[in-house]
């Protein structure tokens, strides 16, 4: 999904978020880049469709004028609830 696509499915409310509890973040500097990754335990639903468990999601964030910007993220779920 591209970043667009996910903003708008959560504008008109095509992913509907009940609870999302981070948890374990981490983060890796590496060069002119850092890695961060965080584990959340979401329940949610995704066009009507149950989306439940912990999910892993990892972001790669650049510094820019001004801050930071995320260059690449990803989101798998790895455990069910």
């Amino acid at each position: 999904m591209t970043k667009e696509k996910d903003l708008e499915a959560t504008r008109i409310l095509i992913v509907q978020i009940q609870r999302f509890d981070l948890f374990e973040t981490r983060v890796h500097p590496a060069d002119t880049l850092i890695a961060t990754t965080t584990k959340a335990k979401l329940e949610a639903t995704f066009d009507q469709h149950p989306a439940l468990g912990i999910f892993a999601y990892t972001h790669v964030w650049r510094e820019c004028d001004p801050g930071l910007r995320i260059v690449a993220g990803h989101c798998s779920r790895v455990e069910d609830l």
